[in-house]
Formats: C-alpha cells, sequence, structure tokens
C-alpha cells in the first residue's frame, strides 16, 4: 500500500480520525473539547490508503480470501471522503463484479431473496 500522511503531532489513527471530525466540522485545528467521546485508543482499524484501484486490490483480496464479507468505510476526512469513495472505489468494485449495480427489488426481503410471508 502506498504510505499515508501521518498526523503533525505523531497520534495514531482514532486521534486523527477523531481531529478530523473536529477540524471538519469546525474549520479549525485547535479544538478544545472533542464532538462527542473520545474514541477507543486500541481499535483494530486497517487504513487503506492509495489509488482507487489499489484500495479495490485489497478489499477484492480479502474478500476472496474470505476474510471479510463486507466492510465499514471510516472517512478520514469531512466533507468528502464518502463521496470519494462511492464515486472511485465503487466503481471499480462493480466492474469487478464485486459490488451490486441494481437491487432486486423494493424490500430488503426482495434483495436478500427471500419469499414474501403471507398474511
Amino acid at each position: 500500500m502506498g504510505r499515508c500522511r501521518r498526523h503533525p503531532s505523531g497520534q495514531g489513527n482514532a486521534d486523527v480520525f477523531e481531529g478530523a471530525l473536529r477540524n471538519g466540522a469546525t474549520g479549525e485545528h485547535d479544538v478544545e473539547r472533542p464532538l462527542q467521546p473520545e474514541p477507543p485508543r486500541r481499535a483494530a482499524i486497517w487504513v487503506l490508503c492509495g489509488t482507487p484501484a489499489r484500495v479495490a486490490d485489497t478489499l477484492e483480496e480479502w474478500f476472496l480470501a474470505g476474510a471479510a464479507d463486507g466492510y465499514n468505510i471510516l472517512p478520514p476526512y469531512f466533507p468528502g471522503a464518502f463521496d470519494d469513495f462511492v464515486d472511485l472505489v465503487v466503481p471499480e468494485l462493480q466492474r469487478r463484479g464485486l459490488f451490486r449495480r441494481d437491487y432486486e427489488g423494493m424490500t430488503l426481503r426482495d434483495h436478500f431473496g427471500l419469499k414474501r410471508v403471507a398474511v
């Protein structure tokens, strides 16, 4: 993977994520109090950096190896990180057949291919 930029303070990922929340919400770099309670300090968070294709490569590798059947995406910055993921990584995953392009129906039951329950 490409090298990720470290926070200038040298803090870990959880601290950087919390800082990004603060900075995105306030536009300031030094905020006295967090917006929410501090996140856990020893969370197991994988940070993926790189081009959309490199991020998709890693997600595909984990999925095909059975290491993951879904992902929780934590944005490294606000606003815009989710838009970047959706606009850049999702199309690459769709091209590889790893992310749906359409839904099967109008309900969650339809999406899972389950029959409707008679009432």
